[in-house]
């Protein structure tokens, strides 16, 4: 489990967990401690949606999101699309909860997490040797300072959730330099 979500609880804020898979949640939760909420829903429906609406008690939100929205890449047309949703969720709730809820996104590159590990695997296991070479190669060439470890975009998060107090409907870029090639 990485040290992320741990770290924002450190740092007084109290953390929504939503998402489909209702065990994956309950786990995050535990390392969280007092400070996380778990709310399983799927925000593709209105009535998930609701529940995250619900759910938020303070002044800001913080979505999380991946590159794979705003990059192209072969096989990844289902889950760009899926992240690209939490753009407009949250520029919709940033619409809906304003003035007393801010609410901005934070989109990162590849994080050192069992998920990614999964997927690169699943993803490399489909193509033949030299394909994964080239991906490989290209890959690497885009992230300008590397995989971060979660501990290394927690900073951001907490900016936008603390910092950024005249952001809402705001798209935070902490993808290592991804984005810049």
């Amino acid at each position: 489990m990485d040290g992320r979500p741990r770290a924002l609880a450190e740092r007084g804020l109290r953390v929504v967990c939503v998402g489909r898979r209702a065990a994956a949640l309950r786990e995050t939760a535990e390392v969280i401690g007092r400070a996380a909420v778990v709310v399983p829903a799927d925000v593709s429906h209105e009535d998930g949606v609701a529940a995250v609406r619900n759910a938020v008690a303070g002044e800001t939100v913080a979505t999380v999101r991946s590159v794979a929205a705003v990059r192209g890449r072969d096989r990844h047309a289902a889950y760009a699309a899926s992240k690209a949703g939490l753009l407009g969720l949250t520029v919709n709730l940033a619409a809906a909860l304003a003035p007393r809820v801010r609410v901005n996104c934070i989109c990162l590159g590849a994080v050192q997490t069992p998920m990614l590990e999964q997927a690169v695997s699943d993803y490399f296991s489909g193509i033949d040797h030299a394909e994964a070479q080239q991906v490989a190669v290209a890959e690497r060439t885009r992230m300008l300072l590397g995989m971060a470890q979660p501990a290394d975009v927690a900073g951001s998060i907490v900016y936008l959730a603390l910092d950024a107090g005249f952001s809402t409907g705001t798209v935070l870029h902490a993808d290592g330099g991804y984005t810049a090639r």
